[in-house]
């Protein structure tokens, strides 16, 4: 695996990439300061409380936890931490969706007590 990532960051003309086959060991680099949490869910939790006790900011992708019991797991180490997280949904900063809260803030539709919505991306053929 370390051999493949060093290949990668070659083929991409990345220059002075350390890569590292132990998660731990690259939340030691010094220049690390924002961890992208994208690993399988079952990892999430082990990761970000590993990430938020080495003083790293994170994105996480959702979902963030697979259990209550995790996700506070994660939340008391963040806040213990004091590094700042967001889950990565990627509409957060949609202007459409943007658009549609304001629009239930100020209650053009009334008080909503039920939604459901759906989201299709074209993803090609």
């Amino acid at each position: 695996m370390l051999e493949k990532a060093k290949q990668r960051s070659q083929e991409a003309g990345l220059q002075n990439v350390v890569c590292y086959e132990d998660f731990r060991r690259a939340l030691e680099h010094p220049g690390v300061d924002l961890v992208s949490v994208c690993t399988p869910q079952h990892l999430h939790c082990q990761h970000v409380v590993a990430a938020a006790e080495s003083g790293k900011h994170m994105i996480i992708e959702k979902p963030a936890a697979i259990s209550s019991e995790e996700l506070r797991r994660m939340r008391e180490a963040v806040r213990k931490a004091g590094v700042r997280t967001v889950v990565s949904f990627v509409l957060r900063w949609n202007p459409w969706f943007r658009t549609l809260k304001a629009m239930i803030a100020d209650n053009v539709f009334g008080r909503p007590y039920y939604l459901e919505t759906d989201y299709l991306s074209y993803n090609g053929s």
